[in-house]
């Protein structure tokens, strides 16, 4: 029988979905009662969507493996830092057991990204400023949230899906300069990576 390891990537080598990768959370203590189910046709790297589902029990979760053989993969988020920290992006990095709510999002954020004085604590000010950060030196950034599983916890899951949306939004945004006419008299294209750690 295939092994399950929760809050791990893995690749399907051989199946209905070979080539996909997927991840899984465990969620059967939390406010759900069940199984977060994540798939995607890249590594988690934001080059392809995520798509999600969520799983009532194991038994249904068993469902999957029974067409698919999936290898886990080592945990290469430490790798990927170290490699954008040599390729001088900013890494703003935040705490998931510090940010259980859209509150404490907003203040952390704002503080690991150097918000300025002005930001008013609030999701616009916030779209505003994570799409702007021209007092930051370097021109590539990433946002990674360690101990990803605790961040929004004290959150409803739909309110947790539209921040991780939102960042996507700010994602697209910043590798589309221009996202409208002119907008690219005040800032240029760019990276902008989110790493769940």
């Amino acid at each position: 029988m295939q092994e399950i390891i929760f809050n791990k990537k893995g690749k399907v080598i051989k199946g209905e979905d070979a080539g996909q990768y997927i991840s899984i959370r465990d969620d059967t203590n939390g406010k759900t009662g069940g199984y977060y189910f994540y798939i995607s046709s890249s590594n988690f790297d934001n080059k392809a969507p995520v798509y999600d589902t969520w799983v009532e029990n194991y038994e249904i979760l068993m469902d999957f493996f029974k067409n698919n053989i999936v290898k886990w993969l080592d945990n290469n988020c430490d790798t990927l830092i170290a490699e954008l920290n040599t390729n001088k992006y900013f890494i703003g990095i935040i705490d998931g057991k510090k940010v259980k709510t859209i509150k404490s999002f907003l203040i952390e954020i704002a503080k690991t990204f150097k918000f300025p004085s002005y930001y008013g604590v609030n999701m616009n000010a916030f779209y505003e400023c994570i799409n702007d950060l021209d007092w930051i030196e370097e021109k590539k950034y990433a946002l990674v949230i360690d101990n990803s599983s605790e961040f929004l916890k004290d959150e409803d899951t739909k309110v947790k899906e539209d921040i991780l949306d939102t960042l996507q939004q700010v994602r697209r945004e910043w590798a589309n300069v221009p996202n409208y006419e002119g907008e690219d008299q005040y800032r240029t294209k760019s990276d902008f990576i989110i790493v769940l750690k």
